[in-house]
């Protein structure tokens, strides 16, 4: 579990990387909201302080004034309190014209530490009501205490004077602690999310987690697929010239990195498999199969997906016999082998609902008579997570490819899938990520492509002018 929830600090640049557009656009709202608080909802507010000075006084024997400066700090903590009766208050409101303090207003009386100084603060939306309230609270303090204790002990050492500036000025900086603190946040729940995210994904170091090559990161096609089978080009066209100009090229890539996997070793069959349905692995199988039919190779296709058969769909048509039949000796490799709309690119179908545990040695004899026909033979078959068909096929073929749709798959299932064709020593060449969104890729990734795009005409005459 913690190997599955290491993350590395390049992995967390990617993921924030990935999602920056949501970690700059919920700040700024935050910051909007900020400004929506503080220009609504808050008003400036004024204090105005003002400080009285205690000192006790008296006249020793000799006629002396003496200052009891020791008494006059202990009896600091008693004026605090003494400020705040309702004795003082009312009168001080009396005074003001005021029936009570106005709402919203406030005040507060501190000592300050180690001295003999009470400080009064009084803050309202007022600049004037606040320093007229405090000054009217300190007289009316020093004539109680005077009444009360007999004694001229409180003083007012500084009187209040008008605030030239809100207190609370500083609520202009909610606004931009309010984007900081969102993004903060932001980037801490990504951070988060990814780290528990124990799905595969193409921006991951995937060839060092699972220990496996990974032979393309095909662009996403979803859109251009469903247009695809929605619009019946699959009659008239094949797939790969429908896809994007990111697909084609990582079409090639895969093309490419499975001659060189294969290096040194035959490849006349190859295994297509998937940890889970829906991964895309029988579009990348036509696709692959069609890139290297361009290469100039024969190339059969071989729907061996007998569950769910998706093959004829893509092509626009379907074949009353399949390999099924072959084996089984009801029909000839001629009757099963269909041609499609791609030249050197045939197909094989399939139409019987039942596994591939009949006879291997007449599959044998498919594979060997295939060679005299065909440069390879490609075998779609079902996800190796779900049912074991594909094991046993993938033993028996010189290569295998699995396919992993980005960011769908458990890690641990993947892993589980890599160990069945390790146990049956398939000739495991690599993974090919499916639907990797292109936008996330680095500007090079993007500048290369666009560079691709602007020359695909030339690159079209080249291509016809090579296989005339």
């Amino acid at each position: 579990m913690e190997e599955e929830l290491g993350m590395s600090l390049n992995d967390m640049l990617k993921a924030v990387k990935r999602k920056w557009i949501l970690i700059v656009v919920i700040p700024v709202i935050a910051a909007l909201l900020a400004f929506v608080y503080v220009n609504w909802f808050t008003v400036d507010m004024y204090t105005a302080q003002v400080k009285l000075y205690t000192l006790f006084d008296y006249i020793d024997n000799t006629g002396t004034t003496r200052f009891d400066l020791s008494s006059s700090q202990y009896f600091v903590s008693d004026y605090q309190q003494l400020i705040q009766t309702n004795e003082v208050m009312n009168e001080t409101c009396r005074r003001l014209g005021w029936e009570r303090f106005p709402a919203g207003t406030s005040y507060n009386v501190n000592a300050v530490n180690d001295t003999r100084l009470i400080a009064i603060n009084f803050t309202s939306v007022s600049p004037v009501a606040s320093m007229q309230a405090a000054n009217m609270l300190a007289i009316v303090f020093t004539e109680y205490v005077q009444g009360l204790l007999q004694t001229d002990s409180v003083r007012i050492a500084s009187e209040a004077t008008l605030p030239s500036a809100p207190s609370n000025g500083g609520r202009g900086l909610y606004i931009p602690l309010a984007f900081v603190a969102a993004m903060l946040a932001m980037i801490a729940l990504v951070v988060a999310l990814e780290m528990f995210n124990t799905k595969v994904r193409a921006d991951r170091d995937a060839e060092m987690r699972l220990q496996v090559n990974v032979l393309s990161q095909v662009a996403s096609y979803k859109k251009e697929m469903t247009d695809f089978l929605k619009s019946r080009k699959s009659r008239e066209a094949n797939l790969l010239d429908c896809v994007s100009e990111y697909t084609q090229e990582s079409i090639k890539k895969l093309a490419l990195n499975i001659e060189f996997a294969s290096m040194g070793r035959e490849l006349h069959t190859l295994t297509v498999t998937s940890t889970t349905p829906k991964e895309g692995k029988s579009s990348v199988s036509l696709m692959l199969a069609c890139e290297l039919a361009k290469e100039g190779n024969s190339v059969l296709l071989v729907d061996m997906d007998y569950r769910s058969p998706m093959i004829g769909r893509y092509l626009g048509r379907r074949n009353k016999k399949d390999i099924f039949d072959y084996m089984s000796g009801n029909a000839k490799l001629t009757d099963v082998i269909a041609s499609t709309n791609t030249p050197d690119l045939y197909f094989m179908d399939s139409n019987h609902r039942i596994a591939l545990n009949t006879n291997l040695e007449a599959f044998d004899r498919f594979v060997e008579e295939t060679r005299n026909y065909f440069d390879i033979v490609i075998f779609d078959t079902a996800p190796l997570g779900m049912f074991i068909d594909a094991a046993s096929l993938a033993a028996k073929s010189d290569g295998t490819l699995v396919i992993v749709a980005d960011g769908r798959v458990e890690t641990k299932e993947l892993k589980k899938v890599l160990t069945q064709l390790q146990q049956v020593k398939a000739n495991l060449l690599g993974i090919a990520f499916n639907f990797v969104n292109h936008k996330e890729k680095s500007y090079y990734y993007n500048r290369y492509y666009r560079y691709g795009k602007h020359h695909k005409a030339e690159r079209d005459m080249t291509d016809k002018n090579t296989r005339a």
